[in-house]
């Protein structure tokens, strides 16, 4: 068996340098020192704060150089305007695709499987609105694509935004 990638984490730090040295030995593992970068996350700890902040500032970069025309969207300040929460079109109601349209139909199930991993990984604030998103991977339409754009034009503004976790105080 093959580990790619794997997080060991305590607060004995004798238990971790045994555990340590039994991978180096029965596997020749490197030394492993403080993580950085985990599945496409960036991770950062600072111990003394007992704070670990992760953002996946990277993948969103990844994905509008994978989908350029992404990144000509409109940044915005939420990801799902409130409009279009519970909105639903009947059939007929429904404007036609602009250009930008069309190519967001056409690659809309590889977009959305992205952006479905931003949210898991260290994007809660766009989760919902991810999730509203998916229920239009097999059948994507004005709706979807306007969506799609709040989405991405919100990740633009917002790139660096990080998921911040911090110790309880009590436990320092």
């Amino acid at each position: 068996a093959e580990v790619d990638d794997l997080i060991v984490t305590g607060t004995n730090n004798k238990k971790l340098l045994e555990l340590q040295e039994m991978f180096i030995a029965k596997w020749g593992v490197e030394k492993w020192g403080d993580i950085h970068t985990f599945l496409g996350m960036r991770c950062k700890y600072d111990q003394s704060k007992g704070e670990l902040t992760l953002d996946v500032e990277q993948k969103i970069k990844d994905m509008l150089k994978r989908f350029p025309e992404l990144a000509k969207l409109p940044y915005k300040t939420v990801p799902l305007q409130p409009s279009q929460v519970n909105k639903e079109y009947k059939v007929g109601e429904l404007k036609p695709l602009t250009e930008i349209d069309e190519y967001l139909v056409q690659e809309y199930p590889k977009i959305v499987g992205t952006l479905i991993y931003i949210a898991i990984t260290a994007r809660p604030d766009v989760a919902y609105a991810v999730g509203k998103l998916s229920r239009g991977m097999h059948e994507p339409n004005k709706l979807h694509c306007d969506m799609l754009k709040d989405v991405v034009g919100y990740l633009r503004n917002t790139i660096s935004l990080p998921l911040r976790y911090t110790r309880n105080p009590s436990q320092a």
